[in-house]
């Protein structure tokens, strides 16, 4: 049974004020909403790298920036600044922050990010936080640019951390872990703060019991005292993806035993949980077996698109919650490194430029991280020496591949005279293109990534977006046989490789969303073109004919349990295609949940805990 209903309450003083009105005759009024029981404002993932310590930007700096991802530590310490005043213009009870204050944990960075709470509280706003894996000092963290070439600095540990921010939460609590640095502390007269410090439990597989007692302890200790507990943690406390995406990120995205210690803690009856570390803008609920639900309330990194302030109004444990976004930067608090473009973008439209700066940031990333790895993998698989002058040629030729794609226009209004659109490639195989707002391929997909990480990501089957998505699938898959014709030139390097026509593949591809298997020996080529398959357990069925390997793999695959999914549902055994669409749909629903469609709770405004 709730406690409060804010709806209610609303309904109480219409009602009495109505009845006044008819028996007092004309009677002005205005229905007063109820004011909350208390405030929080939560930023997460702050990431802040001083700008003291990025120098001039000067090379090794640039090395280090292009392997952020989406965090634009060359803002954080603004973008910093400017929330605390915003928080510090809206007064609320509490800030709390679930993790990564700092971006590379040195100790330097830890006592300025306390100096700036320290401003907070003075105006009347407490400060909560809690470890996360970027403020406690590692091997590779604790870096400075300062003097423009890399340098090794001074970190903290757990103990410094707890020491640093001494007065936002730890001297203030009526309650630590000697194991950890988690505590419990008061906020006002009605909740109580349980904070985790889940980031010492990664160092091993899992929580240790103690923390998990100490926790359940906490939480039923509140409840005694007549409080309402809320807790965070750095990690989630639910899952906020699909079961494949969950499996693949759940170790670094989740408490260590999250399914063990969420039933621990729902068992003592808590029912707020706030995280960061994924970046992502996300509410999800978790509903167990005797009807207990727990919201997992996670909130995007802050020097990123969109720079998102959550505000929690508490009505009793009914919480209404909000989120607005940084887009007001005072041109003082910049740093001198700037470029004018980017004081320009900061300065008059934060959140749209810190958009546009996702598309960047994250094509470096591609570029420096991952775009080498890729080539290299792919053609040493079809064992060639990327070494060679071939190879490196080949997988130059690929890299490019890639950095074209996403550069690709999708309708031809958009791109130069005879320059290649997705919606000429469309219109190659008879389809037409649908209209959507995005100009490119690269802004088509780094659009999903913002949506994600402000929460507000949908993608309904059928709609154009999901179409034009598909094709730029398709596209990408002609481009890369047809165009670049990848097997053809893997053959003339090496022989072994079999030769494959795509040709007669890609109209069906684009017409049905069947990837023909058979017909033209796809399958078969593909496995008996690649070395690892001999050694693999499928090495037995490669000299068969496609029809035949086909039939074999979706025997095997139907006996393997796979995330639910029916093999007949993706593969068609009797035509001899791989059903290329179904996939994509299964990638679209709920496998891939919180990327690029949320079937969950709504994740930006929304009233929790509020019963039907």
């Amino acid at each position: 049974m709730k406690t409060f209903s804010k709806r209610l309450a609303v309904c109480i003083v219409v009602l009495v004020l109505a009845v006044g009105s008819a028996v007092g005759g004309v009677l002005a009024y205005k229905a007063i909403e109820p004011q909350p029981d208390y405030t929080m404002m939560v930023v997460s993932d702050t990431h802040v790298f001083l700008d003291k310590h990025i120098g001039n930007r000067a090379e090794d700096y640039q090395a280090f920036d292009a392997m952020r991802a989406g965090r634009l530590v060359h803002f954080s310490e603004t973008i910093f600044e400017n929330t605390l005043n915003l928080v510090m213009e809206e007064k609320p009870d509490a800030l709390i922050v679930p993790g990564d204050l700092s971006d590379v944990a040195t100790k330097e960075t830890h006592i300025r990010i306390a100096e700036y709470f320290k401003e907070v509280e003075a105006n009347g706003t407490e400060v909560f936080v809690v470890p996360g894996n970027h403020d406690i000092g590692v091997p590779g963290l604790g870096v400075s640019f300062e003097n423009d070439v890399e340098e090794q600095i001074e970190t903290v540990d757990y103990d410094g951390f707890a020491e640093i921010y001494a007065d936002f939460g730890y001297a203030q609590a009526i309650d630590r872990h000697e194991g950890s640095i988690s505590y419990a502390a008061d906020m006002g007269e009605m909740y109580r703060i349980i904070s985790v410090d889940a980031q010492r439990a990664r160092e091993s597989e899992k929580l240790s019991d103690d923390l998990i007692e100490w926790t359940v302890a906490a939480i039923n200790k509140t409840f005694e005292d007549g409080r309402i507990p809320v807790a965070m943690s750095h990690y989630s406390l639910v899952s906020h993806y699909g079961e494949i995406l969950t499996n693949f990120t759940s170790e670094k995205a989740s408490v260590n035993d999250m399914d063990y210690f969420r039933e621990a803690i729902m068992a003592s009856g808590l029912e707020y949980w706030f995280s960061g570390h994924m970046h992502a803008s996300d509410i999800a609920s978790y509903t167990n077996k005797n009807g207990q639900t727990i919201y997992d309330i996670e909130t995007a990194s802050l020097p990123g698109y969109p720079a998102p302030i959550r505000k929690v109004e508490m009505f009793g444990d009914v919480f209404e919650l909000s989120t607005q976004y940084l887009n007001k930067i005072d041109e003082a608090t910049l740093p001198d490194f700037l470029t004018e473009e980017e004081r320009e973008g900061l300065t008059q439209d934060t959140t749209n430029y810190l958009k546009k700066c996702i598309e960047i940031d994250m094509m470096d990333n591609i570029k420096v991280r991952y775009l080498e790895q890729v080539s290299t993998m792919l053609v040493g698989a079809f064992d060639i020496d990327v070494t060679s002058e071939e190879g490196a040629e080949l997988c130059a030729d690929f890299e490019q591949f890639v950095l074209d794609l996403m550069e690709m226009p999708l309708y031809d209004k958009d791109a130069e005279k005879g320059e290649k659109t997705l919606e000429s490639v469309c219109a190659k195989y008879g389809q037409k293109l649908p209209a959507i707002d995005e100009k490119t391929v690269g802004e088509l997909i780094f659009g999903f990534v913002a949506r994600m990480f402000a929460g507000d990501e949908s993608c309904p089957k059928g709609s154009n977006m999901d179409k034009v998505l598909r094709f730029a699938v398709y596209g990408a898959l002609d481009g890369l046989f047809v165009d670049l014709d990848l097997f053809g030139r893997l053959h003339e390097i090496n022989p072994d490789v079999q030769e494959t026509d795509f040709s007669e593949t890609m109209p069906k591809l684009f017409t049905t969303g069947d990837l023909d298997l058979v017909d033209n020996e796809l399958i078969g080529n593909v496995l008996k073109s690649v070395p690892a398959v001999k050694d693999s357990p499928i090495a037995g069925i490669v000299n068969q004919s496609s029809a035949d390997i086909l039939k074999s793999l979706s025997a095997i695959l139907a006996m393997i349990e796979l995330y639910d999914i029916n093999v007949g549902e993706i593969i068609d055994g009797e035509n001899g295609d791989l059903k290329f669409g179904a996939i994509f749909d299964l990638a679209m629903s709920s496998l891939a949940d919180g990327i690029i469609n949320d079937f969950s709770v709504e994740d930006n405004n929304v009233v929790l805990g509020e019963e039907e």
